[in-house]
């Protein structure tokens, strides 16, 4: 081979060479594995269970056999279990095996983030500590003063919801364990609603009480209407 001939394969190689790299500049992103988080489930053993087990799955991957893995006890009744690499999953609880729920044949539960399961019901926070409590004053006389109750992303009743507890004086109360906040309706079951249909309801935290429209972080003082017919005439009424 002449040299010609072997300066031309040279020069050839070094071009494909420059053309096929490409250098990944200091800027510039690259795909990484993404972190799918984690989710906790906290669960009450009301029903006394000797071993509460957890089995979880998602919809695409059978992560354990039957009946999955026993749950580390807390206290106060209350067992938990950390599922990593998951955004969310499907469980579901037993007695290692036995007593299941969601029953046999049923999907999962499907849990993300970290939530308490009570009675029956899922909260995004402990129920035991964390509540929303609403004082209502029934100023029109209602019959049956009913609050129906909201999350950004939990509907957990129908229409209008529940029946609040009268304790005196015009006063009627709900406490919703579990959720920091949410968004309340009030009704007389059902009818003449506050706030009106196709608005969205009041935001709450915490304890509050409201009141002709209004709502107090504290029990307001009462105020007392008086309703008087003149029917003498009097040119100045006095109370």
């Amino acid at each position: 081979m002449n040299k010609k001939k072997i300066i031309s394969y040279i020069l050839m190689v070094t071009m494909l060479v420059s053309i096929c790299y490409i250098p990944v500049n200091a800027g510039e992103s690259v795909m990484e594995t993404p972190d799918t988080g984690t989710v906790t489930i906290h669960f009450f053993n009301e029903n006394n269970w000797q071993e509460p087990y957890i089995y979880y799955y998602s919809d695409s991957d059978e992560t354990h056999t039957w009946p999955g893995i026993p749950m580390t006890a807390e206290n106060n009744g209350w067992y938990s279990c950390t599922v990593r690499e998951f955004s969310q999953v499907r469980v579901i609880f037993s007695d290692h095996g036995k007593n299941q729920f969601p029953a046999q044949n049923q999907k999962g539960f499907l849990v993300s983030g970290e939530m308490w399961y009570k009675n029956g019901q899922f909260y995004k926070a402990n129920p035991d500590t964390e509540s929303t409590t609403i004082h209502f004053y029934n100023t029109d006389g209602w019959q049956k003063p009913s609050i129906y109750y909201y999350t950004e992303d939990n509907i957990p009743a129908d229409w209008p919801g529940t029946e609040m507890f009268p304790e005196g004086d015009g006063w009627y109360f709900y406490d919703i364990p579990g959720h920091r906040e949410v968004n309340v309706l009030f009704s007389d079951n059902g009818i003449n609603q506050i706030p009106e249909s196709n608005q969205t309801g009041y935001t709450v935290s915490g304890e509050r009480w409201f009141v002709n429209g209004i709502w107090y972080d504290s029990e307001p003082e009462a105020d007392i209407t008086v309703n008087f017919y003149n029917y003498d005439n009097w040119n100045q009424v006095n109370l």
